[in-house]
C-alpha cells in the first residue's frame, strides 16, 4: 500500500509522535478485520439471523473498526510534516514544550495539533483556549486566561521545541 519512502516518514511519525491514533495505522488493524471477517462467517452458518446476537455484535464490532480504518487514513491523508527549522523558536507553536506559572503554580504543557490533544498528558490543542491564549507568546510574557473557573494570571518561564 505504501511505497518506501511514505514507509519511511510513516515509522518516522511513529517514533515521534506518541499520538495514539497514528500508532494504529490500518495496516495494523487490518488483522482484526480479518478475524472479524471470520467470526462473521461463523455466525452465519449458525442460521438465523435475526435473532442472532453474536452476528448482531460481530457486524457492530465490524463497522466500528472499518470506521476507525477510514478515520486513519483521513488523518494520514491530511497529515503535513511540519518542519520547524526555519521558523522563530522564541515564540509558542505547535510542538513547542512551555513551562508557565499559572497563579502562582508552576505547569509543564506540550502544544500540539487537536487529534494530539491530551490534558491529562500535559497535552493541549494550539486551537483550545489556553493553547489559543499561549500562542505566540515568548519566555517572560504575561497574559491572563479566561478558564470556566474564572481569570488565571499566566507568566511565560520557559519555551523549548
Amino acid at each position: 500500500m505504501y511505497d518506501l519512502e511514505e514507509a519511511r516518514l510513516i515509522e518516522e511519525i511513529k517514533r515521534r509522535s506518541p499520538h495514539r491514533v497514528l500508532l494504529q495505522l490500518p495496516e495494523g488493524l487490518k488483522p482484526h478485520a480479518a478475524r472479524l471477517a471470520q467470526r462473521l462467517h461463523d455466525a452465519k452458518a449458525q442460521g438465523d439471523l435475526s435473532e442472532n446476537a453474536e452476528y448482531s455484535e460481530a457486524r457492530e464490532a465490524q463497522s466500528f473498526l472499518e470506521n476507525r480504518i477510514q478515520t486513519i487514513e483521513n488523518v494520514l491523508a491530511s497529515s503535513e510534516v511540519v518542519d520547524v527549522s526555519g521558523q522563530n523558536l522564541d515564540v509558542i507553536t505547535i510542538g513547542a514544550t512551555v513551562v508557565i506559572d499559572m497563579n502562582g503554580m508552576e505547569q509543564k504543557f506540550e502544544i500540539v495539533g487537536g487529534e494530539s490533544a491530551d490534558p491529562a498528558q500535559s497535552r493541549i490543542s494550539i486551537a483550545s483556549p489556553l493553547g489559543e491564549a499561549l500562542k505566540g507568546l515568548r519566555v517572560g510574557d504575561k497574559t491572563v486566561f479566561q478558564s470556566p473557573k474564572g481569570e488565571v494570571a499566566i507568566r511565560i518561564k520557559n519555551i523549548s521545541y
